[in-house]
């Protein structure tokens, strides 16, 4: 699954992924593979308690996404009331809308999403 998380001014959370020295910034969206026996909503509480150490609220499944031949993610998007602590693996997050949207370097089918839904 891939999941979009707002804020109540309907702007879009963004993970800055830590790189080593040298190495091109990238941002990216909350994801996830579904392990074993979960269903899409344990999968999502997992993922943002790892990922932002946050809860998530008015969680909707908004469709499915291809992301190339061979893999489809489901699309969620839901909102955050608090700030997000970032694991290890972040460096950074943002909030932005449609007008910030190309300050970022976002994979490809990410910024097809954003800009859908934004």
């Amino acid at each position: 699954y891939i999941l979009v998380v707002m804020d109540d001014f309907k702007n879009v959370l963004l993970l800055k992924l830590k790189t080593k020295r040298g190495q091109e910034e990238k941002w990216s969206l909350i994801s996830r593979k579904l392990k074993g026996k979960e269903d899409c909503e344990k999968c999502i509480e997992k993922a943002l308690k790892t990922s932002i150490k946050t809860l998530i609220f008015d969680l909707n499944k908004v469709k499915e996404v291809a992301i190339n031949d061979e893999e489809n993610y489901m699309l969620y998007v839901g909102n955050i009331k608090e700030k997000p602590m970032l694991d290890k693996a972040y460096s950074d997050y943002k909030w932005i809308n449609k007008n910030t949207l190309s300050e970022y370097n976002v994979e490809e089918f990410e910024k097809n999403i954003l800009e859908e839904i934004l």
